[in-house]
């Protein structure tokens, strides 16, 4: 479908009438890719639509980038058999190569069955190719289960949150997708603050026999339409049995980490207990504005009533944990759950697995590479793939061409030059400037310390690239996200626009 690789992210389907056949409706979703079929969430299950319509939240994501036609197709559930004949088709879509570019805005589109059936259905998506702003959940923990508590504790836990948070942030440092073992870590400093606290620690220690949570959850909009769960995934249950010390690593128990994307506006995840004999409770509900999200501020993480508490988070900064609590619902009734989140920016062609998206490999002189900025997961380029001496170097999408390939050649004492393999020409610093601001292109290697550069690490696959001459970093200047961003020199600032990886040709 696109030239450079594409996501196809299904967002959600909205009801405004169900078909009123009983009132509510079991719709599975059918998307057929170049003849191949799938169901969602499977051909054996189906969302829930209750009388009124609503919001149900899809979250899929397909890789189209070869793709030409891609159906999409609702249908109503009268018999678990998808194709029996007592089923009804609710509507169709048809996406095409040709109607859509490569970043798309949401689309949200009828799905349209000519007036066969009464239900009123609407289907959003978008296409991916880009690194876009993410939320991303790691792991939660279970510090205490419903425990039918004294809230009178509610205003001491809140007191000591940001200790909380603080000491667990100790533990994962800089990471902003930390391995189970670190989040392990973090989650038992946060539980060393609480159990400090004498009627807290008290309360923690309480035993519960023969009992445990029943959690899930819910990507919604606002705070109500619990019409389905992102956690536990599809084909793992309804819920999740937690007890007191249980904790949960979601990429390790589930060979991923759960993501959503943040630069189309707010995202509200509740996190809820399941009670069958009663209303569920909410255990905390996470609600991240990405219009308030800046790279050095805490502001756009929200709190409300029941929710995990302090929004300290920052764009593009390491996973922080947090309390989730349920304190006085239900007269009292409460539990007290750890989050572990970031948000920052994530290349969602790539998968929710930390070592995929972390950077690249150690750099070995004598092999070729291409070095893709983090701040935008473009690779620098020479322009136009020029042959000339003064051919400008910029950012741009990946598309494997010999102008964003890069063979490192030790120059010795640290140092190496950066020869691009379509010209054989080295990066340079344009006239050996001491500047910053000065710009970078390639030229005949004439072996200046302007064309000689070291790599330094800054952990998780990424480097500076440091010019020998000045002692300034490569950087991709005014942190563009765009194709064409140039390439420049400028003091190290520790800017994510100043970190490379290094990918194998």
């Amino acid at each position: 479908m696109l030239q450079k690789s594409a996501i196809l992210y299904v967002e959600k389907i909205r009801c405004t009438k169900t078909t009123g056949e009983a009132g509510d409706d079991d719709i599975c979703l059918k998307i057929t890719v170049d003849g191949n079929t799938r169901y969602y969430p499977s051909s054996t299950s189906s969302y829930k639509f209750y009388k009124g319509g609503g919001t149900q939240y899809v979250d899929l994501t397909i890789n189209v980038t070869y793709a030409n036609k891609v159906v999409f197709e609702l249908i109503e559930k009268d018999s678990e058999n998808i194709s029996s004949s007592k089923n009804e088709w609710v509507g169709s879509h048809t996406l095409t190569r040709g109607s859509v570019n490569s970043s798309p805005e949401s689309r949200t589109v009828d799905m349209d069955a000519n007036g066969e059936t009464s239900g009123e259905y609407t289907l959003t998506y978008r296409i991916i190719s880009d690194p876009i702003p993410t939320l991303r959940l790691l792991g939660i923990r279970c510090e205490q289960q419903s425990a039918g508590m004294n809230v009178d504790l509610v205003e001491t836990i809140a007191s000591v949150a940001s200790t909380v948070t603080e000491e667990a942030g100790k533990v994962i440092k800089k990471s902003p997708r930390p391995r189970a073992k670190a989040i392990g870590s973090a989650f038992k400093a946060a539980s060393k603050v609480l159990e400090a606290v004498g009627n807290i620690g008290e309360w923690i220690g309480r035993i519960i026999e023969g009992k445990c949570d029943e959690v899930y959850m819910d990507h919604v909009e606002g705070t109500g339409n619990y019409n389905g769960a992102f956690f536990p995934p599809e084909g793992q249950g309804n819920y999740v049995n937690m007890r007191s010390g249980d904790e949960i690593y979601f990429e390790e128990k589930y060979g991923h980490y759960f993501r959503f994307p943040l630069d189309r506006g707010p995202v509200t995840i509740q996190f809820r207990e399941h009670d069958g004999g009663k209303a569920d409770i909410n255990i905390g509900t996470l609600k991240v504005v990405p219009d308030e999200l800046n790279y050095n501020s805490s502001a756009g993480v929200v709190s409300e009533s029941a929710t995990v508490n302090g929004g300290v988070a920052v764009m593009d900064g390491p996973a922080v944990v947090e309390l989730a609590d349920s304190y006085g619902e239900r007269g009292g009734e409460g539990a007290l759950y750890h989050i572990c989140y970031s948000v920052g920016f994530e290349d969602w062609c790539l998968p929710a697995i930390a070592a995929e998206q972390e950077g690249g490999v150690q750099p070995e002189s004598g092999k070729t590479y291409s070095i893709v900025a983090k701040h935008s997961g473009k690779a620098i380029t020479v322009h136009q793939g020029s042959q000339e001496d003064g051919g400008n170097v910029n950012q741009w999408s990946f598309v494997q061409g010999n102008n964003q390939l890069f063979r490192l050649e030790d120059q010795g004492n640290g140092y190496y030059s950066i020869i691009a393999k379509h010209s054989g020409k080295a990066l340079s610093v344009n006239s050996a400037s001491q500047d910053d601001g000065a710009n970078v292109d390639q030229w005949s290697f004439l072996q200046q310390n302007n064309q000689l550069f070291r790599l330094e690490d800054q952990g998780h696959g990424y480097y500076s690239i440091i010019a020998k001459h000045s002692g300034k970093a490569v950087t991709v200047n005014s942190c563009s996200q765009e194709d064409g961003g140039n390439v420049d020199q400028w003091r190290f600032l520790q800017g994510n626009n100043q970190l490379f990886a290094f990918k194998p040709e």
